[in-house]
């Protein structure tokens, strides 16, 4: 999928994620899903029903709300910061006197040592980078990548009525871009290093044109036959035709400081010059050419993660297919009305041939006698627990943590408040008291959750509820 259409579709998915509004409708959102499923007929793959129907939904958004147009079509990108930064680099390679008013090379002291240990240690770097990234996923992107890819996490100056949505959409774009943005900043950075490593070997050539520099050495404990050994294993990679050979150790031993004067500093600025190439120009630029072409494929083909509850929750209504919420009491147990409402709730949410499991409750303490539903059509875990126990990070932690760890599933906590409603009917102080520990708690667990009288609450009401925490995460209920 282009970036283009990917852009489309998490923009309608954040007009829907906000909730029905004046110029989007629920009735708008079932004519998008027909006249996609019209349009690219029933054996169309997931993605084409998609890109589809976010078309038709932004085609009707932009010509109800013409200032959206701008939000779709403009780039916050900045390319030309990335190429700044090259020139930049560039630049200031060219003015650092490398060598300093004394116009004398000490070979064990030689002034690129710096930039060769910086890109060494970025070189281990982006290695220990690509080992986390296969335990921690995709890894965070700078400001500075943020500056130059185009990832904007604040609202934009929108008309007021379409705020919410533009700071929503430039939020969840920001989040899905990441791979993209880590690529496009990885080439202008590796090509900004090799500018640098460019511009240093300039000035030494330039600066050489007009001085006199001298090469030598001088050392309290090294002799000349170490010194020959330290500068081979240094120049070592770098081959005859950019560099000339190290001399052998009766020239080293002349040049020592003070006795020698020094020698000519031609030979050794080839000798720098190669090994700047060697290990700094080249590896950049292969690894500035490996990030273009990844940027590329990233722009044709973006990562759009279909197992998400809101695609699947489309996709369920164009395809007919059943989906299923697996419902696991812990503590307490469901009355049949409330269990029927959660069926009319799934079906709602995941389209008319969707259904409810429910599993069997989970007595309080035997956490590690969880057995989870398995099957692909499962879309959600929803765990149900009751207001009238107080939260324990040893159990109703425990058990958050391992159904988390054994899924890939969306999470979320129903916690029911009928009981603790029933028993203290007269006290409502102690109802928000315990609302409020219940809360914070799922906060510290990172656990999307709502907090309802699960058998006084309609229908409607509970399906918002679990859509405004399927949509983007967040926590429903008045917690």
């Amino acid at each position: 999928m282009k970036e283009s259409a990917a852009k489309t579709i998490h923009f309608v998915k954040a007009v829907e994620s906000a909730g029905e509004q004046a110029f989007w409708t629920n009735e708008d959102g079932r004519w998008a899903t027909h006249a996609a499923a019209h349009v690219v007929g029933s054996a169309a793959a997931a993605g084409k029903f998609i890109s589809t129907r976010a078309d038709l939904a932004a085609g009707r958004l932009v010509e109800r709300r013409p200032e959206f147009r701008r939000l779709l079509t403009k780039s916050v990108a900045r390319p030309w910061l990335g190429w700044l930064l090259v020139v930049g680099a560039l630049i200031a390679g060219v003015l650092i006197d490398q060598i300093g008013p004394e116009k004398r090379i000490n070979l064990l002291a030689l002034p690129i040592l710096g930039l060769l240990l910086w890109n060494l240690v970025i070189y281990v770097g982006l290695l220990v980078r690509l080992v986390l990234r296969l335990f921690r996923g995709r890894p965070a992107v700078s400001r500075l990548a943020g500056w130059i890819a185009g990832i904007s996490r604040g609202a934009v100056g929108e008309p007021l009525a379409g705020q919410g949505v533009a700071a929503t959409f430039l939020n969840a774009w920001g989040h899905a871009s990441l791979p993209l943005a880590g690529a496009r900043v990885a080439r202008f950075m590796h090509l900004a290093a090799a500018a640098c490593a460019v511009g240093v070997i300039a000035s030494l050539y330039f600066r050489g044109l007009v001085n006199a520099y001298l090469a030598g050495w001088e050392s309290t404990f090294l002799d000349a036959s170490q010194l020959h050994a330290l500068l081979n294993m240094l120049f070592a990679a770098v081959p005859a035709f950019l560099a000339p050979a190290v001399p052998d150790v009766a020239t080293l031993a002349a040049m020592r400081f003070p006795d020698s004067a020094g020698v000519d500093a031609a030979p050794w600025i080839h000798r720098i010059a190669g090994l700047l190439a060697l290990l700094v120009i080249l590896p950049r630029l292969v690894l500035a050419l490996f990030a273009g072409w990844r940027q590329g494929w990233l722009e044709r083909h973006f990562p759009l993660d279909l197992k998400e509850p809101y695609f699947q929750r489309l996709l369920a209504r164009f395809g007919n297919e059943a989906a299923r919420i697996a419902v696991l009491p812990y503590s307490t147990s469901l009355t049949p009305q409330a269990a029927l409402k959660l069926q009319q709730v799934a079906r709602e949410l995941f389209g008319p041939q969707s259904d409810m499991l429910l599993a069997a409750s989970l007595a309080f303490g035997e956490e590690d006698k969880l057995h989870l539903p398995v099957g692909a059509d499962i879309t959600l875990d929803l765990l149900i627990c009751s207001l009238a126990a107080t939260p324990e990070a040893e159990h109703h932690g425990a058990l958050i943590r391992q159904i988390v760890a054994a899924t890939s599933r969306r999470l979320i906590v129903l916690v029911d408040e009928g009981a603790f409603r029933q028993r203290f009917a007269g006290e409502p102080g102690r109802l928000e008291e315990r609302r409020k520990l219940w809360a914070d708690f799922l906060r510290e667990q990172s656990v999307a959750h709502v907090l309802l009288d699960l058998g006084n609450t309609e229908v409607g009401e509970l399906r918002r509820q679990l859509e405004a925490c399927l949509g983007e995460g967040q926590i429903a209920g008045g917690a």
